[in-house]
């Protein structure tokens, strides 16, 4: 018995670490694209049908209909690549590959018991809050002072301040900056969680630190539907912590309360930030509008000296 346990311990484990490194091999993808690009076609490729025969073999879709359903979706997409032919298939197989990891991730959570889930969400968290914490920095110096980085691994930019609409926003990786405002709403959640969660109330000044670079880069982003679900996020945030500490009769005047205030407070600072830092704008128009002829000098020199 002891040995059975055992074993499924080191399976539950070896299980949890692996779907970590694919969720952390596709984060850190846009860092490397070069790399990523070769591992995908290369190993990863035997990687995901592993996977998803593992969960099909041990698991068998016995833990709900959720999981039935993923199945279904999953085997309809197969199902319609293939009556579509060789064409969208030969296209399309690493989007197939790609879908697949949805069954193994969703059951990471079914699998581990509680103790398990949290190790992972606690570890995923730090990792990620870390990760974002040094990248928001940068972009936070880089849009101050006005100074755009490469990305020495792959020539890219690592921050970037695009100028369109008479807005300058904050974009990192070669991303979209909307794209980037979403990934630092996660970490600015993930930042909330491990603050909650730090027994030792020393180890959560870290986390408040990274959550108030999360919510300055999303503010540098200007990407006002992120603005938005940020403030409302913090405003769930308060009404449950007023929930958790009222009394019975006064929670739910008390959490609505907070949730209004909450929301309105969340977005009066995104407010605040671009009143202040609109004056900025034509400044850094300017200097791209005069940075523009250099670059494409630069441009078709190199294109001349590559036809020579």
């Amino acid at each position: 018995m002891v040995d059975n346990q055992r074993e499924l311990s080191l399976r539950r484990t070896a299980y949890a670490v692996t779907v970590l490194l694919l969720f952390f091999y596709f984060q850190m993808g846009q860092v490397n694209y070069f790399l990523a690009r070769s591992i995908k076609q290369g190993f990863y490729l035997y990687l995901p049908p592993v996977l998803f025969a593992g969960v099909l073999y041990f698991r068998r879709l016995r833990d709900g209909v959720e999981i039935r359903l993923f199945a279904a979706y999953f085997a309809w997409v197969v199902l319609t690549q293939i009556l579509n032919g060789d064409r969208v298939l030969s296209r399309g197989f690493l989007f197939i590959l790609d879908l697949s990891l949805m069954l193994p991730f969703v059951e990471l959570g079914l699998t581990l018991d509680a103790a398990g889930r949290r190790r992972v969400l606690t570890v995923l968290a730090a990792i990620l809050c870390v990760w974002f914490f040094a990248l928001g920095l940068l972009g936070v110096w880089s849009f101050l002072s006005g100074t755009r980085l490469i990305n020495p691994i792959t020539g890219g930019w690592l921050t970037n301040m695009p100028y369109a609409y008479g807005v300058t926003r904050l974009s990192m990786l070669d991303t979209n900056p909307n794209v980037v405002a979403f990934w630092y709403m996660v970490s600015l959640s993930l930042s909330v969680y491990v603050f909650f969660a730090c027994r030792r109330k020393l180890w959560r000044v870290p986390a408040l630190l990274s959550a108030l670079v999360d919510f300055i880069v999303i503010a540098f982003t200007e990407c006002a539907g992120i603005m938005l679900a940020t403030s409302c996020c913090c405003g769930l945030l308060a009404a449950m912590l007023f929930w958790a500490r009222c009394k019975s009769g006064k929670r739910l005047p008390r959490a609505a309360i907070a949730v209004v205030l909450a929301v309105l407070a969340g977005f009066g600072c995104y407010r605040a930030y671009k009143l202040c830092f609109d004056s900025r704008t034509p400044i850094l128009h300017a200097i791209e509008e005069k940075r523009q002829p250099e670059a494409l000098e630069s441009s078709v020199r190199v294109a001349y000296q590559g036809l020579l």
